[in-house]
């Protein structure tokens, strides 16, 4: 394999060969980003003892590799490393592996158990339907701690429903996007991280409740969601992320808990029902575009705390009136903007 590799101090670097079955040299202790990414080729892989890496994507995309053999000593396998493998249906994972990356086995579907779900070392990976018939309702199994990035990403075969049981403490990027049927997600008190863009592009959901723990509405995670009515945060919530609810179009009230001290740029743009927001005592600015296209908002509450309001937070807001106390930064933005003020 010595013509279809390019190894530099130790690390394989890129392989450019057409042999299905590839055996890695001796003497290579990392496979190193991107490395056999997108070689279609490669059916199986064997690594020799003294690896003790796997790259970023080092095979994301090898459509056709079916069998991974790890040594021991392989202690890293970094993000997406296998990601799109989908005829992988065997890979062997030393003791040694102290660390898998997000992503590592998403779109592993051959990997998945007779229920469809791809689970290494308690983290599921993907959720694959083989009877291929539509599943309303999925249960996530019992200890599982973590749904990974993407998991359940364009999920089809009409999954309307989800629980995820009491063991899972992190919900990964982009775990629901685009579960266009998706109308109902079960979140336990165990679950402290949702990570952005997690229920991106579901357009059935109607209401959330978020448990206690969660401590960030990370960035669009529910951008577009247009069917959401209701959504309850609880108290230890502190950001609001960029665009988290951006395109709710059905969201017509939001409470927002006074542990929230930021509303990031474009948070709630185009929450054309909206009606009225009381912004927390312990936000100190309102940004950039962040109820852009709200035209159904008709009064934001804004506390003392707020001592900069960026000239585009409205735009699109035409039945505005802003409330807060006379003298207040609040009042001299909506005199400046010819928005007309209330003193509360």
């Amino acid at each position: 394999m010595k013509n279809e590799t390019m190894v530099r101090n130790n690390a394989l670097f890129n392989y450019d060969g057409v042999t299905a079955n590839v055996t890695v040299p001796d003497g290579v202790t990392e496979i190193a980003d991107e490395a056999f990414a997108g070689h279609e080729s490669v059916i199986t892989l064997v690594l020799p003892t003294g690896v003790e890496k796997i790259g970023d994507s080092a095979f994301t995309d090898c459509r056709n590799l079916m069998k991974v053999n790890l040594p021991e000593g392989v202690t890293e396998i970094g993000s997406h490393a296998f990601e799109g493998c989908s005829n992988l249906f065997s890979i062997t994972l030393p003791e040694s592996v102290t660390t898998i990356g997000s992503g590592a086995f998403s779109g592993c579907k051959a990997l998945s158990d007779p229920e469809g779900f791809t689970i290494i070392r308690n983290i599921l990976y993907a959720y694959n339907n083989h009877a291929g018939f539509s599943r309303p309702e999925v249960n996530v199994p019992d200890g599982v701690v973590c749904i990974d990035d993407e998991a359940f990403r364009d999920c089809a075969w009409g999954v309307t429903s989800v629980r995820v049981p009491e063991s899972v403490t992190e919900i990964g990027d982009s775990a629901f996007r685009n579960c266009e049927m998706l109308e109902s997600v079960s979140i336990p008190y165990s679950v402290k991280k949702i990570g952005a863009f997690a229920f991106c592009g579901c357009r059935k959901i109607e209401s959330v409740t978020l448990p206690e723990g969660v401590t960030e509405i990370s960035p669009f995670l529910f951008d577009g969601c247009r069917k959401l009515t209701s959504v309850t945060l609880p108290e230890g919530v502190n950001t609001i992320g960029s665009c988290a609810f951006a395109d709710c179009s059905h969201l017509a009230s939001v409470e927002l808990p006074e542990s929230v001290n930021r509303i990031s740029a474009w948070a709630f743009d185009g929450c054309a029902s909206l009606g009225e927001v009381t912004v927390p005592g312990s936000v100190t600015k309102i940004e950039e575009y962040t109820f852009k296209n709200c035209r159904n908002l008709t009064a934001v509450t804004v506390p003392e705390s707020v001592t900069q309001i960026d000239a585009h937070a409205f735009d699109g807001c035409e039945k505005l009136t802003l409330c807060g106390k006379p003298g207040s930064c609040a009042e001299a933005f909506a005199r400046e903007q010819d928005i007309p003020f209330r003193a509360a």
